[in-house]
């Protein structure tokens, strides 16, 4: 079915970094690129705010890089500890504490409309029309299944519409406050003390 991992600002609900793969799991390996994407591109955050489980326990994520890997490519495979660039990791114990879920859900209320969209669950609420849609791909009634849903690369460029969008929206809630997450952000960012980016020889 697919992963797609979100990362945002804890602040604004920006979401400021995504990964989409077709693997049926992710692993640690795509979470520590999610986490490089982010620091190329705003800097190292003060928290990691993450869930449990591999989040939690992987090296990878919060420690060393694998054995065997060149710590002259670049500054994510250095050997290096989280906690001496002054970053932290804070765990969420529960669902309801988790931003992301929120998010997610608001994420899912765009995507109703789009080629091949199934459903906040499923096997519960599956729009009739991709459920025709997956019969005549199984049964081969279509040349070729891009005809009803979106190719891997299409989803993803779709995504990045839909994420834009949501970005850009404006908020009611004790969060954003009428904000859309990209003013919110704004509004947040420290001008005069921004987050530290880290070069190639870092």
């Amino acid at each position: 079915r697919g992963q797609c991992l979100l990362m945002l600002d804890i602040r604004s609900w920006k979401i400021i970094a995504w990964s989409l793969q077709p693997e049926r799991n992710y692993n640690s390996m795509i979470i520590r690129t999610l986490m490089n994407r982010v620091c190329t591109g705003w800097g190292i955050p003060g928290t990691w705010y993450f869930e449990r489980g591999i989040w939690k326990i992987s090296l990878l994520v919060k420690g060393s890089a694998p054995a065997g890997w060149d710590n002259a490519v670049s500054w994510p495979e250095a050997k290096v500890g989280w906690e001496n660039l002054g970053t932290r990791f804070v765990h969420a114990t529960r669902a309801r504490s988790k931003p992301v879920e929120r998010v997610g859900g608001l994420m899912q209320d765009l995507m109703h409309g789009v080629r091949g969209y199934c459903g906040r669950d499923e096997r519960r609420d599956c729009p009739e029309a991709t459920k025709r849609a997956k019969d005549e791909v199984e049964f081969r009634r279509v040349t070729h299944p891009g005809e009803l849903f979106l190719s891997f690369d299409e989803w993803n460029e779709q995504l990045g519409q839909l994420i834009a969008r949501y970005n850009a929206a404006s908020q009611d809630g004790e969060v954003l406050q009428g904000l859309s997450p990209d003013e919110a952000f704004e509004k947040c960012w420290p001008h005069t003390n921004p987050p530290a980016r880290l070069d190639a020889n870092s």
